[in-house]
């Protein structure tokens, strides 16, 4: 099932410190429900989009559906049932009939940043995974993505690199 929906302010409120996360009241988010360990994902639309993780839905103004600022919904009253977002036409023209596409996407982007993660804290990690999962809100679902790795961002020899926290 896919939705378009607006989170509540109960949301922002909750979620506020949490690193990432898109704090914007009334920015549409595409909610879907993805058969990944039964957790429910809004991830955001966006414009001005200087990655390669969405699902592109303008060129115009590299605009598209946003896997790195992907939030999972654990509670329905982050949902906001009352007001309906509208997004642009040219938009919506390219995600109606799209949702296995953009699932399959999303998907195999949390498989990147898991395999980013685990590169990352067993030393083997690339410049391409550091910015993958630094600049990721999924850093903030590790317990809900059964991802065992919690790490944390320390120098050595003056680059930044991610260390498991003991």
């Amino acid at each position: 099932m896919t939705q378009i929906i607006f989170l509540t302010s109960d949301f922002y409120i909750d979620y506020s410190h949490y690193t990432e996360i898109e704090i914007k009241n009334y920015r549409p988010y595409i909610m879907f429900v993805v058969c990944y360990n039964n957790l429910d994902f809004a991830i955001p639309f966006r414009s001005n989009i200087n990655h390669n993780h969405y699902y592109k839905t303008s060129d115009s103004i590299k605009a598209g559906i946003d896997y790195s600022k992907s939030v999972i919904i654990l509670d329905n009253k982050y949902i906001d049932s009352i007001n309906k977002p509208v997004i642009r036409k040219d938009e919506a023209k390219k995600v109606i009939g799209k949702g296995g596409i953009i699932k399959k996407g999303f998907i195999e982007y949390i498989d990147k940043y898991i395999i980013s993660i685990d590169n990352l804290v067993n030393g083997n990690g690339s410049p391409k995974d550091y910015y993958l999962c630094k600049y990721s809100t999924l850093q903030n679902f590790h317990t809900q993505l059964q991802i065992k790795h919690i790490y944390t961002e320390v120098m050595d020899q003056n680059k930044l690199v991610f260390k498991k926290k003991p």
